[in-house]
Order: C-alpha cells, then structure tokens, then sequence
C-alpha cells in the first residue's frame, strides 16, 4: 500500500521516524509529508491566504519525505500534489502524549486524520503516553487497528497506547467529559498586562469504565471511532427550505 505519514509536533519527531520505519518493514510504500514546527493543539488549522512552502527532506530513505510550513491539515491537503499518488490510507502520528476523552476535538494530530476522512481517505491516528510506546508495541497493534481504518472510511481511528508493555487492545468510547480546562488571571505585573493560564484537569474514570480514559489507565490499548460526516454525505437544502423555516 501507499501510507501517507504526517503528525503535529513536527517532522524531527521520533514517533514520526518510528512509525515511517514500521511502515516500512511491513512492505509499505511510505510517504512522509509533516510539518516543519509543532503544531500540537491546533486541532484542524488550514491556510486560508498565501502558499504553503514544502521542500523535500532528506534521510528517510526508502520513504520520499517532504517537510512543510503549513500545518498538519495543510499536509494532508497538499499531500497528492506533492506524491504524486492517492494514497491508500493516511496515519497520523505517533503523537509524544495521548489524544482521549474530549481533547480529540483540539488535537492536530487527530486534526490531519480527520482532514482525511473528510475527502473519503482511510485515517488512522496514533498516539502514546510519554514515553512513546515501544517499537515491539506498535508492531503488534498496528496491522489490526490498519486493517480497522480500511474498513471504516469516513471515520478517523483513534488510537492510544498506554504507559508500558500491553498485549491487548479494546475498543473504547471518548470520555466526553473527563477533560476540563480554566482560565486563570493572575495579578498585573505594574504595567496593567494581565498573564491568564489554562488549567487542565483530567477526572479518573470510575472501575470498569469503557471509555478511552478508562481503557489506557488499565494498561491496554484504547481504539476509539470517530465519525466524520463529509460534506456529500450531508442532506441538501435549498433556499426555499430555509426560507420556509425563518
């Protein structure tokens, strides 16, 4: 197959050059197209004005590697002008640190997967508790939760990997509401500036729980399904119905 690679905290990223070597010795045709800074928690950003700039990057031979100064999305979005190929499925990842619960929706990581889906690409995004899943470990998951995302076209499959060794994957539901997040003020410095921080919060799932949240705090490997409702799929409506509705 054609696996097109990209992610969000950028293409010197060691899950990324993880991922591309797995990739390729499963006998894949690799294609990496990532961006050249962090990206993490931009969620679906695209360039609206200006051009996208990409240069090829070298050393990741046998795979072709292109590192852009767009975001994640943008790399999905360019990706076949610059391959020259569709690619037959595109995995985003390995993120340094997990995408669960609500976090999925701010997650660039999950953002470029979802690009994806959107223009009816198999999507795969793959992520890990610091420090990054093993290489043994990703090798054991990645053909299933592969085949999963060939077969789930329109969606995004979102996959987290837990701290340490896991033998088994499950599949999990988004913990919707485990995540919370603050705004904090905190006292001007003299000059009437007032510096806010985002305080995050993340809630324990209560026992046997089968959320993502859950599944990774036991020890396994959370697979979650996201729909993603591209535009042809969405009823039409003309102007008469909205008239009729005002």
């Amino acid at each position: 197959m054609h696996i097109l690679l990209t992610n969000d905290d950028g293409i010197a990223s060691p899950g990324l050059r993880l991922l591309s070597e797995i990739a390729v010795g499963m006998g894949h045709v690799v294609h990496v197209v990532a961006p050249k800074r962090d990206w993490s928690g931009q969620s679906q950003s695209i360039s609206l004005s200006g051009v996208i700039h990409a240069e090829p990057a070298w050393g990741w031979e046998p795979a072709t590697a292109w590192a852009v100064d767009g975001s994640p999305a943008d790399c999905v979005r360019i990706a076949r002008a610059l391959i020259g190929v569709r690619p037959d499925v595109v995995i985003s990842g390995i993120n340094l640190g997990s995408n669960l619960g609500n976090s999925v929706y701010r997650s660039a990581t999950i953002g470029a997967a979802r690009e994806a889906a959107l223009v009816g690409w198999p999507a795969l995004a793959l992520s890990g508790t610091l420090p990054l899943p093993t290489r043994s470990a990703v090798e054991r998951h990645l053909p299933d939760v592969l085949s999963l995302a060939l077969e789930e076209v329109g969606a995004v499959v979102n996959v987290n990997w837990p701290d340490g060794p896991s033998l088994t994957w499950v599949m999990a539901e988004p913990a919707w509401g485990a995540l919370t997040e603050a705004a904090v003020a905190h006292a001007p410095n003299g000059t009437g500036r007032v510096t806010v921080t985002m305080e995050r919060t993340m809630s324990r799932p209560p026992p046997h729980d089968a959320t993502d949240i859950a599944a990774v705090a036991a020890g396994l490997v959370s697979v979650s399904i996201l729909p993603v409702a591209p535009p042809a799929c969405l009823p039409s409506r003309r102007p008469a119905d909205i008239r009729a509705e005002g």
